[in-house]
């Protein structure tokens, strides 16, 4: 009686075992396995250097191990952390998209404080328990303001407390210990003017503090055609003309340096 068991796995090998019961003989024979030097050197070719195989006698099968080559070791692994990576920062911030970041103040202003009076400034004049002399006046284009019994009084340049003291002295002559009191009605002065490349082009009243970016906002803000590189800001003093160029692509892009604090009667022009 002869006993036939046949173990089979996978395609890797084949032992068969036959155990011959007349003769009392027993023989073991193992199909041979399939040489694997042609796979090993096909994929070194591909990079995979290491490569080695190894029979499980336990089970009979034949284990293939392939190892990845150093240089593609990094990648793998820069991969895997990247993907482990991109879902955890999307919740580092909590789902808040807004990032705040401090810059210094830019240079303040060196306009001179307290406010000097200027040309087409509305100023009001009290005198008091003297209504007849006390008015609401308009600063000349000669820097001058008319009060009553006194004529012509120069008031461009001055500040109010100045204007005041001057005021008290030439009145004294009129009125004894005159009490007078000067406020600024409307600081028409005050101005910057837009040229060019500006959607509104004109005249625009200065505010406090204000630079080159609220300037621009007020006329609307520079047309597609602008460049942005070469704004010019012409300045003029009482003995010279200064122009400052500057380059507002900066400011977009977070350089407030270039934000110029603007002055009294300044001249954006926009090419």
């Amino acid at each position: 009686m002869i006993l036939l068991k046949n173990l089979r796995s996978r395609g890797e090998g084949r032992v068969l075992e036959s155990l011959d019961a007349e003769g009392g003989r027993d023989f073991t024979s193992r199909r041979r396995e399939p040489d694997t030097r042609s796979s090993a050197k096909a994929l070194r070719k591909r990079g995979w250097t290491k490569f080695s195989k190894r029979t499980n006698h336990s089970s009979g099968h034949l284990q293939t191990t392939i190892r990845v080559p150093i240089a593609l070791r990094f990648p793998l692994c820069l991969w895997v952390i990247l993907c482990l990576a991109i879902p955890l920062s999307s919740g580092c911030f909590g789902g808040n998209s807004v990032q705040t970041r401090v810059v210094p103040d830019p240079p303040a202003s060196t306009e001179a404080d307290p406010y000097t009076i200027g040309s087409d400034d509305v100023i009001d004049v009290l005198v008091w328990k003297q209504p007849q002399l006390s008015g609401r006046v308009r600063v000349g284009s000669d820097g001058s303001v008319t009060m009553p019994l006194i004529g012509q009084v120069a008031a461009a340049g001055q500040t109010t407390q100045q204007l005041q003291i001057d005021l008290t002295d030439k009145l004294s002559k009129f009125v004894h210990d005159p009490q007078i009191t000067v406020r600024i009605f409307n600081p028409a002065s005050r101005a910057f003017y837009a040229l060019g490349e500006v959607a509104k082009p004109g005249r625009y009243p200065l505010m406090s503090g204000e630079v080159l970016s609220q300037a621009l906002a007020a006329a609307g803000g520079p047309t597609e055609y602008a460049n942005l590189r070469k704004i010019k800001i012409v300045r003029r003093t009482s003995d010279s003309q200064v122009e400052i160029t500057v380059n507002y692509s900066a400011v977009a892009k977070g350089d407030l340096s270039a934000d110029v604090p603007l002055q009294r009667a300044d001249t954006i022009m926009v090419p």
